[in-house]
């Protein structure tokens, strides 16, 4: 099993998003995947020509030897562990930790997307577990026209999408 390196617009990793590197270095905006047998292991995101975090896919999001290699391999740099994916009868169910700069656990957000790997509900935990939001995304056909995010006090944000 070999690793492989591709650039990328975003997290979105699909051939009409893939770019060179070239590009990637020029536009300074660019997720650097490593993948194994097409599946995603790490991203590296960058923004304006600085690593911003970095993405662990299929690791157990609370993985403390996973945070101290990186600490290590990459110094003072947030970053994001996905655990694998569970399939249940609404859709894949995600879940993901962030962790800051410094290595401390920020959130746990379990996330559940459609057959489309569109988002559908988030549930977003803080370090101890308690309940911060819930995040629910409406769809007008295939195009995503708000979310709203319900807080753990019961007010309600919503953001319309263009």
């Amino acid at each position: 099993m070999s690793a492989k390196v591709r650039y990328f617009r975003s997290q979105n990793y699909r051939f009409d998003q893939e770019i060179s590197e070239k590009h990637a270095l020029e536009k300074g905006f660019y997720v650097r995947g490593t993948f194994i047998e097409e599946q995603p292991e790490r991203a590296e995101i960058v923004i304006q020509g600085q690593l911003d975090s970095v993405v662990y896919y299929g690791r157990d999001t609370k993985d403390r030897d996973l945070v101290r290699q990186h600490r290590q391999q990459y110094g003072a740099v947030a970053m994001t562990i996905y655990d694998r994916p569970l399939l249940t009868p609404e859709g894949e169910l995600q879940t993901l930790s962030e962790w800051n700069a410094s290595g401390e656990l920020i959130q746990i957000t379990k996330r559940l997307v459609d057959d489309h790997k569109e988002p559908l509900r988030e549930e977003i935990v803080d370090s101890q577990g308690a309940l911060r939001g819930i995040r629910r995304f409406e769809y007008e056909g295939t195009y995503l026209a708000r979310i709203i995010f319900t807080r753990a006090d019961g007010a309600e944000i919503v953001e319309l999408e263009d």
